[in-house]
């Protein structure tokens, strides 16, 4: 088990350390762990993975970190990237689910998501949960509080700090699709998604260049860019006795962290697609056609 977290360990430095000078204008300023801002046990947007391996070993001692691996051979050859990562005991899909997804190279990977889910586990009303909250987020930005159905939404600016109501809200109505959508980047796992522990097959890589739109573009529409959402919402449930059994979901997701690593990869992805095709056009031109 030592062994396995020390090639963790390396595989995380070996990763976090690579960098092209080329994209050095889409590599978001790491925030860090101190930086504040919106967190679910201590783990915020913006952490490297190597803080969030420690912050989940401490969160259950007496199991491993599950951490998920995929190819991007184009860009790091046979060595994989760290996509996510669960707590052992919290990956299964049991009373309580928690998952930390991580942008990939070539800018500094971090984390861009972070998903807790209870399954009809917590046994106690849901005004309760409600207030619990609005004491660790502050104000909702926006709610809807249907019978038994609490939704609510809060937005923070790329600095931690709730944003201000009327512009929080502006966000939520115009940035649903600008800002607040993250780029899917064929079969690789989207976040919350149950974390396979070791290195995906190659199906599930970063393979070629990456389809990114113009509502996506991360260098498009810069006032829904930068923001930090925060999701929560619970179901409410009663069991025989009068016993609460109640469901909650919370994720937070820093978009831009993601856009601007798919941006950043998709410049390495259609730079080696494009010097691909130049050498099998090479290729093509020396070879003679058949006699004719």
């Amino acid at each position: 088990m030592k062994s396995e977290q020390r090639s963790v360990r390396r595989t995380i430095r070996s990763i976090a350390s690579l960098s092209i000078p080329a994209l050095a204008f889409c590599v978001a300023p790491v925030q860090g762990a101190g930086s504040g801002g919106p967190d679910i046990l201590g783990i915020r947007t913006g952490m490297s993975p190597e803080e969030v391996y420690e912050a989940l070993k401490n969160i259950d001692p007496t199991h491993r970190v599950t951490v998920g691996q995929l190819p991007i051979p184009a860009l790091l050859g046979n060595k994989p990237a760290v996509y996510a990562m669960a707590p052992e005991s919290r990956n299964s899909g049991g009373e309580e689910t928690f998952t930390v997804t991580f942008s990939l190279p070539p800018n500094p990977q971090q984390v861009w998501s972070l998903q807790r889910q209870f399954n009809s586990s917590i046994h106690t009303t849901l005004e309760q949960i409600v207030d619990s909250l609005r004491q660790k987020y502050g104000p909702e930005t926006t709610s809807t509080m249907t019978p038994n159905h609490p939704d609510m939404f809060w937005i923070f600016d790329g600095k931690g700090h709730l944003a201000d109501p009327a512009a929080g809200k502006k966000v939520l109505r115009e940035c649903p699709n600008t800002g607040l959508t993250w780029i899917s980047m064929g079969l690789v796992p989207g976040p919350g998604a149950q974390v396979q522990p070791g290195v995906l097959a190659q199906a599930y890589g970063v393979n070629g260049p990456i389809q990114i739109t113009e509502i996506q573009d991360p260098t498009k529409h810069p006032e829904c860019q930068g923001w930090i959402e925060v999701h929560a919402y619970a179901v409410g449930g009663i069991l025989d006795h009068g016993v609460f059994n109640d469901t909650l979901s919370i994720i937070i997701t820093d978009v831009g962290i993601q856009k601007r690593a798919a941006y950043a990869l998709n410049q390495v992805m259609t730079g080696v697609a494009n010097k691909q095709l130049q050498q099998d056009l090479h290729k093509a031109t020396q070879t003679a056609v058949p006699k004719l």
